[in-house]
């Protein structure tokens, strides 16, 4: 568990609230895999312009949208681009 007052400085919430938060949600926001638990594999994510918490995500999906910078064009473009160099894209 990230620390008390790490938690606190970071989402504004108590170790309660996280974790009700957590286990209400169960499934990564985007990819829908099963959340692992508090720690290194699952994240809250949050916005950087205002500080406001989303969702939580595993690892792989809180990476790749902060490489991409929270950008909805540059994601968009990524699909794009996915699209034009795959025959099997979901």
């Amino acid at each position: 568990f990230p620390s008390h007052d790490i938690r606190k400085a970071e989402y504004g919430l108590t170790l309660e609230v996280y974790i009700h938060k957590m286990e209400a949600q169960k499934y990564c926001a985007i990819c829908k895999d099963k959340l692992k638990g508090i720690g290194t594999y699952t994240h809250l994510d949050h916005c950087h312009k205002t500080g406001k918490n989303r969702d939580f995500l595993c690892s792989n999906c809180n990476r790749g949208i902060g490489c991409f910078h929270d950008s909805i064009v540059k994601l968009k473009s990524a699909i794009e681009y996915l699209k034009k160099h795959s025959s099997n894209v979901d």
